[in-house]
């Protein structure tokens, strides 16, 4: 069921730092992006799009960029179509699928349950348009519905005609009328919208536009112009950034009159955009401006995992080192992170988790999608390395005083771990014993640090990952 498959949305104005957002995110939890830019769909249209580079992408695979050219033609229809498809392939890897932009209608068609039946015009909207040839009449659906003509082409007649007879009958636009119908998700959403105060973001705008004059743009625009001839009636030329260039060609307007009409269209777009998504998505908004990036990743994660969007488990007092790889190659494993505990320090502020190894007690936690990989399966997988018949296969030794405890914070775990835990303590009944720990992880370091100590005073403190600290319990292995 499409429902079940979880997809992360990154959506927001344009130069508002989507893109560099959205690699971060696949990087941390194994994800590939879908680009939702209905003109990075073009292969010749790079710098105008701000179309992100090989090297920008760092090795996160992106989908639908550079797939037509020019002069084709790519409703959004076919882009529903597409992006579904890509979804579940993402999917069925036991990958993270990230859609990254900002064309509003494309990506609420391909992520609610927008079906496009169109129905045949009536005889007489023919009749009266007959005499009009195909660039006439898309001038004056652009006269009355702007919103529509941007996702036609003017030699579609057809759609062209319908969208105009639907607000000639109706007084209503087809785009608002498409805006008003109430869809639903047919995946679990989780939607992310970057904002900006408008002033920095005009400022931001305006910078990028004189960025992409510096990298070429008005060389990409003479090769199309001259080399691929195109004309201002393609679809592609449709893009802010390229339609604004073709009376400067035509020696109809000044150069510098042209870049002012580029940044003034962008703002403008913006705008819309901003206004759309308000009133179209239920998003969880970030400011740019008050949180950095790292802010904003680490509130996502938290959310994420709030929210139950993904789930986590986190195992101490292990001998992990070196599973990164182990688990990179199970699908449904989103992320992972090996670490220690540090011990006693004079003035604790967190228990602090350092990525090397010092013979503290070593920690991993791992992030997870329970809908390619259930909590089960993962401790399966982990007790293949904590087992001790296998345990050299993997590396690392198991000592005389082996426990490692299993955190985790809802009673829908903690059944599933007690019911596995059962099953191996008859597996190696044996080799080890499992119990279960009431133990209380104070949200204050020192308040911790002081139980501890009063009862161990030369002891090391056992606590793990500080973002696992609402926790209330662990199951424990231990070798006998």
């Amino acid at each position: 069921m499409s429902e079940n498959i979880k997809v992360i949305t990154i959506i927001g104005p344009t130069a508002v730092g989507k893109t560099n957002l959205g690699i971060r995110l696949a990087k941390y939890l194994d994800g590939e992006i879908i680009s939702g830019d209905s003109m990075q769909l073009y292969k010749e249209l790079t710098i105008g799009t701000a179309k992100v580079t090989a090297k920008e992408m760092q090795g996160v695979p992106h989908h639908l960029i550079d797939i037509i050219n020019v002069d084709d033609n790519y409703s959004v229809q076919e882009f529903q179509k597409s992006v579904r498809e890509l979804i579940h392939d993402i999917h069925d890897r036991g990958r993270l699928p990230i859609i990254v932009g900002g064309t509003g209608l494309y990506i609420k068609a391909a992520l609610y349950d927008y079906e496009f039946n169109e129905h045949p015009h009536q005889w007489q909207t023919n009749q009266k348009y007959e005499n009009y040839d195909n660039q006439e009449l898309y001038d004056y659906l652009v006269s009355i519905d702007a919103e529509s003509a941007k996702i036609l082409h003017p030699n579609n007649r057809r759609r062209v005609l319908r969208a105009i007879e639907i607000y000639e009958q109706s007084g209503e636009k087809k785009s608002d009328r498409l805006l008003k119908q109430e869809k639903t998700p047919i995946y679990d959403l989780f939607m992310i919208g970057l904002t900006c105060e408008r002033t920095k973001l005009y400022q931001r705008i305006n910078q990028r536009v004189d960025s992409m004059l510096e990298n070429g743009l008005l060389d990409e625009i003479n090769y199309l112009y001259h080399q691929k001839n195109v004309k201002s009636t393609m679809q592609s030329m449709q893009a802010i950034g390229y339609k604004e260039w073709f009376p400067y060609l035509e020696g109809k307007e000044r150069f510098e009159n042209t870049i002012d009409k580029i940044k003034q269209n962008s703002r403008n777009f913006a705008k819309r955009q901003m206004t759309w998504f308000k009133n179209q998505f239920d998003v969880h908004w970030f400011d740019v401006l008050n949180n950095n990036t790292n802010q904003i990743e680490d509130t996502i994660i938290k959310n994420l995992l709030s929210s139950n969007f993904l789930n986590r488990i986190v195992v101490a007092g292990g001998c992990f080192w070196g599973v990164e790889a182990y688990y990179k190659k199970i699908k449904g494993i989103c992320h992972t992170r090996v670490g220690y505990a540090q011990g006693y320090k004079e003035n604790p502020v967190y228990h602090e988790v350092k990525e090397e190894n010092t013979g503290h007690t070593e920690v991993v936690e791992l992030l997870f999608n329970s809908t390619q990989i259930s909590l089960i399966n993962i401790l399966d997988h982990l007790f293949r390395i904590i087992d001790p018949t296998s345990l050299n296969k993997q590396g690392g030794d198991i000592g005389t005083n082996y426990r490692t405890g299993v955190y985790y914070n809802n009673k829908e775990q903690e059944n599933q771990i007690l019911t596995f835990m059962n099953q191996q303590h008859k597996k190696y009944q044996d080799k080890i014993v499992v119990e279960v720990d009431l133990l209380k992880i104070f949200y204050n370091a020192e308040e911790y640090h002081q139980n501890y100590l009063d009862k161990n005073p030369n002891g090391y403190c056992h606590v793990s990952f500080d973002s696992i600290k609402d926790s209330e319990k662990k199951i424990v292995i231990r070798r006998k």
